[in-house]
């Protein structure tokens, strides 16, 4: 892409260069410039220089301002995409709430930030010997709530991230990121923690978790030789 860059770049300013300058040339080897055609051409120069410096100025603002976003966006990418597996990874049954005291449940429901209402019932549950398994339950099912609620947060991120960017970004990065963004989305819809089987109706079909994440696993590996390609495209000249 830099080079078909270049190539316009040069293109312009050949033609700002041939429209200014061809009456100024010389004619069957004869010098046909007085002083005041001297001065001009002397201008007309300067002009064009001036349209070169601007030219070039934006292409490297927006090469800069390339070598910044690429690498941000496939990292926020990469951080919502690890949220959402990670529902289905450690976070699941990563206490064993039974084996918790009062206080130990108490840190655990201000660690999660859990609301009021849901910690005096949790704690009303606690406090009643036969109702532990239930307290259980609820906290367990509360914290997957959370947890999903944050990988939300990350997806949002990310596409926030990648619309405020898109100027920067060239076609093919626009589609590959705009497609890998979606599929992410698909995959956290499917662990909705309300939904008994990880899968989503997607276009007809049904699609299970492990084919999205299939999917995400592949879509990524060919953002990232993209973003390869078009930020060090020396390393792939042949």
């Amino acid at each position: 892409m830099e080079t078909d860059l270049y190539s316009l770049l040069y293109l312009m300013i050949g033609l700002i260069i041939g429209n200014f300058l061809p009456s100024f040339m010389k004619k069957k080897g004869e010098n046909l410039a007085t002083k005041q055609d001297i001065r001009r051409i002397t201008e007309l120069t300067e002009e064009v220089k001036g349209e070169q410096n601007k030219l070039l100025t934006n292409f490297e603002l927006y090469t800069v301002k390339k070598h910044e976003c690429y690498p941000e966006l496939f990292k926020l990418i990469e951080i919502c995409n690890g949220a959402v597996q990670g529902l289905r990874g450690f976070q699941r049954g990563k206490l064993d709430f039974e084996s918790l005291n009062a206080q130990e449940i108490e840190s655990e429901m201000h660690d999660k930030q859990i609301i009021a209402k849901d910690r005096e019932l949790i704690r009303g549950l606690w406090n009643n010997t036969n109702d532990k398994k239930q307290a259980k339950i609820y906290l367990d099912k509360i914290s997957q709530r959370i947890n999903y609620n944050k990988a939300e947060e990350k997806i949002i991120e990310a596409n926030n991230y990648f619309y405020f960017k898109i100027l920067y970004l060239s076609k093919d990065i626009e589609k590959s990121g705009s497609d890998l963004l979606q599929k992410i989305w698909q995959l956290w819809l499917s662990y909705d923690p309300d939904h008994l089987e990880d899968k989503i109706r997607a276009g007809g079909d049904v699609i299970s978790s492990a084919e999205l994440i299939e999917d995400i696993d592949s879509m990524k590996t060919d953002l990232k030789l993209i973003i390869r390609k078009e930020l060090f495209p020396s390393e792939y000249e042949s």
